[in-house]
């Protein structure tokens, strides 16, 4: 057989799994009914809880202690810019019970809140003389509800300054206004960041979940299918390369893996979409990973590093299903799965970073360590030995599963 006739039999074989996939009755367990159920309990909190109004504080601290300005006519006016913008902000959001105006005592509790603005007690001096400026902190971006109504109370400052020139009547010296974006300090600390943290259990949940998926979807496209509809004894007898019918197996298991993580992903998304508009509830709309999460540039990684942990989950069902006799096949394997999936995810509930022998054995947390330490910034050389072994246990399986099929003791099992 030439490396031509090979390769198209590899496709064949391929084309034949495919089809197996994209049946209607794999279609609708791996994808419509996961993003059906997921999309309706997403959503289903926004549709018959009050509680999740959307809200946002706006801290303010102002330090202005004012000062008499003249008027080109000779009359002198008392005027405290800080206190005047904070009326404007007070009297445009008085009937809006989505923002809360509050006022602080000091520059720290106005400027590590979520929403903030400090005026120096030199506001007016520096307004007035050509270069306003005073500091404030924001963590929505413009698009957001939270930041344009963000936005609408920067503006009142601004109109503040602008109306007092004109009061005063000295347009000509308008000064600019130049606000300071306050970024706090990084906090340090020992381990992840408290950022990471927040994703650390999700993600392990997500692992667990789908780690957990894999067993019906062998079931559905793996060899115990072959062997249930009679042609995996013909598969075998008309394929030279028998490495090609493993090879085939886990390529569409990768396929079906992507289908149903997607589905989780779309699912909550469309479920979630309502709370987009209001970006402080977002968090609370989800299932087990977040919409800022799943949206986030690290949604990608995280999407690719669960779909690598259920094709390893389901090239190790393969592997039994090779090496074993059905029923035993499904007695030790699909338990063992299921036991490396839960020794995996209770650990870390406890402690995301645990350094239990037991935790470091587990070929998930091989793909789960790393992942975590990309996002957080920390990835080292522990790091690096972890996706060497996840690697290496992949390429293993691959080998052991093409071995045994090689020998037919598949057949006879």
């Amino acid at each position: 057989m030439t490396e031509n006739d090979s390769s198209n039999q590899f496709l064949a074989i391929l084309k034949k799994d495919i089809k197996l996939v994209f049946t209607k009755k794999n279609l609708i367990f791996m994808f419509i009914i996961p993003f059906t159920i997921i999309a309706v309990l997403t959503a289903l909190p926004m549709m018959f809880n009050d509680s999740y109004t959307f809200e946002m504080t706006i801290s303010i601290r102002s330090a202005d202690i004012g000062s008499a300005e003249l008027h080109v006519n000779g009359t002198s006016y008392n005027i405290n810019l800080g206190q005047e913008a904070i009326n404007k902000m007070s009297a445009l959001f008085r009937n809006n019970p989505e923002v809360i105006i509050k006022l602080t005592t000091s520059r720290d509790g106005a400027l590590n809140s979520s929403y903030g603005f400090y005026f120096p007690s030199n506001f007016l001096d520096t307004t007035f003389d050509g270069q306003s400026s005073y500091e404030f902190r924001t963590v929505s971006d413009s698009g957001t509800r939270a930041g344009m109504y963000f936005a609408q109370a920067m503006t009142m400052i601004d109109e503040t300054i602008e109306d007092r020139m004109l009061f005063l009547n000295n347009v000509s010296d308008m000064p600019d206004v130049e606000p300071d974006q306050y970024i706090p300090p990084p906090v340090e600390q020992e381990g992840w960041s408290s950022d990471t943290l927040s994703l650390a259990v999700p993600f392990g949940y997500a692992i667990l979940l789908f780690v957990s998926m894999s067993i019906s979807m062998g079931k559905n496209f793996g060899f115990g299918k072959e062997r249930e509809d009679g042609t995996l004894e013909t598969m075998l007898t008309i394929t030279r390369k028998r490495s090609h019918i493993v090879l085939s197996k886990i390529l569409v298991g990768v396929m079906g893996a992507f289908l149903s993580i997607t589905a989780y992903f779309a699912g909550s998304l469309i479920g979630g979409l309502p709370a987009l508009l209001g970006d402080d509830i977002i968090d609370d709309f989800s299932l087990i990973l977040s919409l800022n999460a799943i949206l986030s540039g690290n949604g990608i990684l995280l999407l690719l590093s669960i779909v690598f942990c259920l094709s390893l989950a389901i090239t190790m069902l393969i592997v039994f299903e090779t090496t074993l006799k059905k029923p035993l096949a499904d007695t030790i394997g699909i338990p063992v799965v299921i036991l490396l999936g839960m020794l995996f995810f209770f650990p870390i509930v406890i402690n995301p970073q645990s350094t239990l022998f037991i935790t470091y054995i587990n070929p998930f947390h091989w793909i789960y360590h790393p992942i975590m330490a990309l996002i957080d910034g920390s990835f080292g050389w522990i790091d690096g030995l972890f996706l060497a072994l996840f690697i290496g246990l992949f390429a293993l399986l691959i080998v052991i599963a093409t071995k045994a099929i090689e020998r037919e003791k598949v057949i006879y099992s």
